[in-house]
């Protein structure tokens, strides 16, 4: 169990550094206004989404690859 919460922590802090990296921008704090904050941050997870998709590399399916059946196909 505690190497099963461990490579959980690690892939969660991977995803969030991965998204630093590639879009340096969004280093930029966040507005105040809560509507313009949701957007952005609903527009980043787009962005990450979409280059997952598009580049096939994702720590989170690395990582859980043998525990678990990750279908990349849409029902």
């Amino acid at each position: 169990m505690h190497n099963a919460i461990i490579s959980v922590r690690q892939a969660a802090e991977w995803g969030m550094g991965s998204i630093q990296k590639v879009y340096s921008r969004l280093n930029v704090p966040l507005p105040y206004d809560p509507e313009l904050r949701g957007l952005r941050i609903s527009n980043m997870f787009r962005l990450i989404n979409y280059r997952v998709r598009t580049v096939g590399i994702s720590q989170v399916r690395t990582t859980f690859s043998g525990d678990m059946d990750i279908s990349t196909t849409s029902d």
